[in-house]
């Protein structure tokens, strides 16, 4: 995906963020197009996003969480964990490894 587009030959660019820049809002930024090779700037503005869900198991409702999901195996011990897929609680247990 491109940052911007050149506003003098509407090349596609990317904004290299190495060091951070690009990233203070309210600062004119200063950049050469590859394509043209001429110097312009730009502003950047941040915008947040919240996509609101359900979460009954928060309320009165129960987690639904995911099978569990082997870890590792270490010193006669399997640890597991699992989460739950409405609201990201997170549990681990540990269980004996059967001998044979």
């Amino acid at each position: 995906m491109n940052d911007l587009e050149c506003p003098y030959c509407d090349a596609e660019l990317k904004v290299n963020h190495d060091d951070g820049f690009g990233y203070a809002e309210d600062e004119s930024h200063e950049m050469e197009c590859d394509k043209c090779e001429k110097s312009f700037t730009f502003q950047t503005h941040i915008n947040f996003s919240y996509h609101p869900s359900k979460a009954d198991c928060l309320n009165t409702g129960h987690h639904i969480f995911s099978e569990w999901k082997q870890l590792w195996e270490h010193e006669g011990i399997s640890t597991q964990d699992r989460e739950c897929e409405t609201c990201g609680k997170y549990e681990r247990r540990n269980l004996p490894l059967s001998t044979k």
